[in-house]
């Protein structure tokens, strides 16, 4: 799948007055493709979706501690 086809979104955490420094993900059936908003030419990669899942989980839970 290209990049242009992906419906990238910019991570709730970034700031809304300076949106070049977070990260871009798009959600696909089996993958979540990750990019760097700085440098949308440099491509993106995918991290399987089981592997996005347990990243997420793990930083929601470390937000507690």
């Amino acid at each position: 799948m290209t990049a242009n086809v992906l419906g990238w979104r910019t991570s709730s955490y970034s700031s809304a007055t300076d949106t070049n420094t977070c990260v871009e993900v798009a959600p696909t059936a089996s993958a979540t493709a990750v990019r760097d908003t700085k440098c949308r030419e440099r491509g993106h990669f995918c991290v399987p979706a089981a592997s996005w899942a347990t990243l997420v989980r793990t930083l929601k839970g470390a937000r507690g501690r």
